[in-house]
């Protein structure tokens, strides 16, 4: 069973193995994997905001007990729009995960009452673009060539629709 729940102290060295991984990152943030320091200093920011913040949701991927990954809902630094992030677990692509992810972080925006959510995709993340139009996220060109990468977009219904 996949859930999401809060990060913990404890997850830091998940936390680190999962943004130290090249294979990983690759499509991530920078697209490089983080240092060990600089994976810690991320874990620690992440934390703080997350237990600091509930503005903003921050949290671990919970497959069966087992830290599977890291999710998110987040506003850039200067902008309006709430994106969703989500990176798993090498051992664990392939098998549905980052779908179910998705569901849930939709589920989560729909009860925060956001009317739409945009996600950043690599072109080459083949994977990760199937999961998000799947679940009807469309290229936005204008935001595409605002944030400077491929942007799509969600118009979010309310909960029970």
């Amino acid at each position: 069973m996949v859930t999401l729940r809060q990060y913990v102290r404890a997850d830091q060295e998940s936390f680190t193995a999962l943004a130290s991984d090249p294979d990983v990152m690759r499509y991530v943030g920078l697209r490089r994997a983080l240092t060990e320091e600089q994976a810690r200093a991320d874990f620690a920011k992440n934390f703080d905001t997350a237990t600091s913040d509930p503005a903003h949701f921050i949290a671990v991927v919970d497959e069966d007990g087992e830290y599977a990954g890291h999710c998110e809902i987040f506003r850039r630094q200067g902008r309006t729009e709430w994106e969703i992030n989500y990176f798993l677990r090498r051992k664990r692509w392939g098998q549905s995960l980052g779908g179910q992810v998705v569901d849930l972080l939709l589920r989560e925006a729909q009860e925060r009452a956001l009317p739409f959510l945009i996600a950043t995709a690599d072109e080459r993340n083949i994977a990760s673009l199937a999961i998000l139009r799947r679940r009807g996220f469309v290229r936005d060109e204008t935001l595409s060539a605002s944030l400077g990468m491929n942007a799509l977009r969600l118009t979010i219904g309310p909960v029970g629709v």
